[in-house]
């Protein structure tokens, strides 16, 4: 499952105590401290689907 929490608080300690738990933070640059729930949700679905794709890849050697 992925949990998402509030544009200003993050996650609750429930959640962040909890030991089956990862927590993924996105590296903000500039004056910008959070970013739009959904906005985060789709950075965090692309990447992961990203890493998947390319664990998922063929490897291939030069001959």
């Amino acid at each position: 499952a992925i949990v998402v929490g509030s544009e200003q608080y993050g996650l609750t300690d429930q959640w962040l105590n909890d030991t089956d738990i990862l927590p993924v933070r996105i590296p903000m640059h500039g004056t910008a401290d959070s970013l739009n729930v959904a906005t985060a949700a789709s950075l965090f679905l692309y990447e992961a689907l990203r890493q998947r794709s390319q664990a998922d890849a063929p490897v291939t050697t030069a001959t």
